[in-house]
């Protein structure tokens, strides 16, 4: 017979975890809206793309008038995490390892591209660019600040609020730019 604690412990885990699963599909929704209603404003083709995972990111990229062949890392990550998953299989932890440090190239340049993308597309709506690195740095800060809970465990839960106050700082920069009413959608200048 199981024992009455790890039952318990197990109830706490999922809970948590269906309380995350919520909040990340709430997160997604809201995103995907905010996207739709900037692209309408930006008059981009097929704004519906918000919400498909990856294609999101095409939408994002013509948004900003930039390429949108940084995209394609995602499969090269994919790609690697299928490696990864053959590997740990046969138990190669140290190749596992490997891979796992060797995906952080893609995946940076992918989130410094998505940074830019969105700068590109807060000033096209006549707001500051920078919205979209500070709450990225909010979050870096309280990162830094939940390792530092390991030594400092008061760190703990004022590192989860910030990570949290980082995430809902760019769901307020994203709602405002798609739906404030001064959000406007500055012309080029072509010549």
């Amino acid at each position: 017979m199981a024992d009455p604690v790890d039952i318990q412990s197990m109830m706490q885990i999922l809970w948590i975890f269906f309380v995350v699963m919520i909040f990340i599909i709430i997160m997604y929704v809201y995103q995907s809206l905010a996207f739709m209603k900037i692209a309408q404003k930006l008059k981009t083709k097929n704004p519906w793309l918000a919400w498909i995972p990856v294609a999101n990111s095409v939408l994002q990229a013509n948004m900003a008038g930039m390429h949108w062949w940084p995209v394609l890392l995602y499969a090269v990550l994919l790609f690697f995490y299928i490696i990864m998953f053959i590997f740990a299989l046969f138990q190669n932890i140290t190749v596992v390892n490997i891979i796992s440090f060797i995906t952080y190239i893609p995946s940076i340049i992918i989130s410094v591209y998505t940074l830019i993308w969105l700068w590109r597309i807060y000033e096209k709506v006549s707001r500051p660019g920078y919205w979209a690195i500070l709450p990225v740095i909010v979050i870096f800060f309280f990162t830094a600040l939940l390792f530092l809970s390991t030594l400092y465990p008061a760190f703990l839960v004022i590192s989860i609020i910030g990570i949290i106050l980082g995430i809902i700082l760019q769901m307020l920069f994203l709602g405002v730019a798609a739906w404030h009413k001064n959000s406007i959608v500055k012309k080029s200048s072509k010549k």
